[in-house]
């Protein structure tokens, strides 16, 4: 199978990728606006950025980087997870 040219990629993906920008974006924006955000942080918030930065720095394993600090590393069994999904999507202490 032949490799896409760059120009192909871009071509093919860019609207979709300049979305999911604009979509996290106004999720932050939302956080900035809200009543609550009186310098009140939040581990996943936090872990979003982080993965954010790891994007923009560029090289090679960009999305196992950004799925390393979105992931939660913990191997307890939460005493949700039961009733709920129990996963919270990043980990409370700082990785990666």
């Amino acid at each position: 199978m032949k490799k896409m040219t760059v120009d192909k990629i871009i071509q093919k993906d860019f609207i979709e990728n300049r979305s999911r920008v604009l979509d996290l974006a106004a999720y932050l924006d939302r956080i900035d606006r809200s009543d609550e955000s009186t310098g009140v942080t939040d581990f996943r918030v936090d872990s979003l950025k982080r993965a954010i930065a790891h994007l923009i720095e560029g090289g090679p394993g960009r999305v196992i980087r950004a799925q390393g600090i979105l992931s939660d590393q913990s191997l307890l069994i939460r005493d949700s997870a039961e009733k709920n999904q129990g996963a919270f999507g990043a980990s409370r202490n700082s990785c990666c």
